[in-house]
């Protein structure tokens, strides 16, 4: 119901849903498609906000700050852009490179590999990789990778981000979220 919370005590998250009943926002986004992106950065910005009004104040100014903002804009399909997730991996310990290919290999087909080229993804599940001169272009296999399941029970377990992170970053070089922020690996 809105304006009640959803709790996961584990996680110590609280989700709440508030019903909007100006006329002319329900009128405005009639019959369209809303779409939401990169609502973590914004997410994790507001927190950092909130947290420097309490410290400036000892509270969050009036309380204004613990209410995400959204902004709304005309985005037509063709002016929308979706841009690639690019990590450059400098400076890496060489144990977590050896045999990486083989590593990888494990988990993923390699489709197409060029020397000396930049292969680029053109479908959902590709990912790019570029290595000691040479591009590769690889997907998963099939519906898991290696025995772990590709699908997930949350879609952010599903996208080409979370699987970069995951199943190459994390599980064959060792480099952990914490790690890809603080860009000390």
């Amino acid at each position: 119901k809105p304006g009640e919370s959803e709790v996961n005590v584990e996680k110590k998250i609280e989700n709440r849903l508030f019903l909007v009943q100006d006329p002319t926002l329900e009128e405005i986004l009639k019959n369209r498609i809303l779409y939401i992106a990169d609502g973590h950065h914004r997410y994790q910005t507001m927190i950092e906000y909130r947290d420097r009004m309490r410290l400036k104040f000892g509270h969050s100014n009036g309380g204004h700050a613990d209410y995400e903002r959204t902004l709304l804009f005309a985005a037509p399909d063709k002016n929308l852009i979706v841009l690639g997730y690019h990590r450059i991996i400098k400076n890496i310990r060489s144990k977590y490179l050896e045999n990486f290919i083989e590593k990888l290999e494990k988990d993923f087909h390699i489709i197409k590999k060029l020397n000396d080229s930049v292969l680029v993804p053109d479908k959902k599940g590709q990912i790019g990789i570029y290595f000691q001169g040479e591009g590769y272009l690889v997907e998963s296999h099939g519906d898991t990778i290696g025995k772990e399941p590709l699908l997930g029970q949350n879609i952010k377990e599903n996208l080409d981000v979370q699987i970069l992170q995951k199943r190459i970053l994390e599980k064959i070089l060792k480099i952990d979220e914490k790690m890809v922020k603080s860009g000390t690996y």
